[in-house]
């Protein structure tokens, strides 16, 4: 009798042990990867921001709870009492949704800047493939070619008593391209931007910025008035296609 209770309680310590094992793991997966203690909060964006975009705060950033104890990270990230402040500010780099937005990914403000007395800014119409696809930024160097359809001269009889032949333009259905300029010129401004980083743009970017205004779609390039002359005559006031090579910094 002795020996099937002390078997009763062996099995019973056993089970208790085993129910006390599995509570304390459950509890500690349950627990794991919490952070105690107070807590701060810091902005993130809420959906995916691309270079330039200008923030709207509403839609654009929403609060993420940290550790009080990071206090590196929130100096360098936006805090949600300054929220206001943020608003019309545009981010300089691809910032992805749920990940902090950072104090240094605010563009940094820029003038537009001429380097000599005799400069002068000319803004002209180019866009897609002709402005590298949108990989120009503020400080590059381009040349300058225009691309005109050649026109040959054909004869025809005038009717009329004298029967006098007479030169008729027609085209050859060919095309030529001449360098504009023959020194490379320095890009102020893309669009109303005056700074910007240079990067490889999605799919994404490419939908959004579809979108843009005119102005967004102009080169803003530090020229002479000299060169202004001969770039309007060249390009018929920007009638003509106008398009950018880059080329090495000075």
């Amino acid at each position: 009798m002795e020996n099937r209770s002390s078997r009763l309680f062996l099995l019973l310590a056993v089970v208790l042990g085993v129910l006390a094992t599995v509570t304390t793991f459950a509890f500690l997966e349950s627990s794991a990867g919490r952070e105690r203690g107070p807590k701060t909060t810091i902005l993130v964006a809420k959906r995916d921001l691309r270079a330039g975009q200008a923030i709207d705060p509403d839609k654009d950033l929403e609060e993420m709870e940290i550790p009080a104890r990071m206090t590196d990270l929130r100096l360098r990230s936006l805090v949600p009492e300054h929220r206001a402040s943020y608003k019309g500010q545009r981010v300089n780099r691809r910032i992805l949704a749920g990940t902090p937005v950072m104090l240094a990914d605010l563009a940094e403000f820029a003038e537009l800047t001429l380097s000599s007395p005799d400069s002068r800014a000319l803004s002209l119409p180019v866009r897609g493939a002709h402005a590298l696809s949108g990989l120009l930024v503020p400080g590059d160097y381009v040349k300058l070619f225009v691309t005109r359809p050649v026109v040959r001269m054909r004869t025809i009889s005038a009717q009329g008593a004298d029967d006098v032949p007479v030169p008729v333009p027609e085209a050859s259905g060919k095309y030529e391209t001449t360098l504009v300029l023959p020194d490379a010129v320095k890009v102020l401004a893309v669009g109303r931007r005056l700074s910007r980083s240079r990067q490889q743009f999605g799919a994404a970017d490419q939908y959004e910025s579809a979108g843009e205004g005119e102005a967004q779609q102009t080169v803003t390039l530090e020229v002479t008035e000299a060169q202004a002359k001969t770039v309007l005559e060249a390009t018929g006031a920007g009638q003509l296609p106008l398009t950018l090579v880059l080329c090495p910094p000075k």
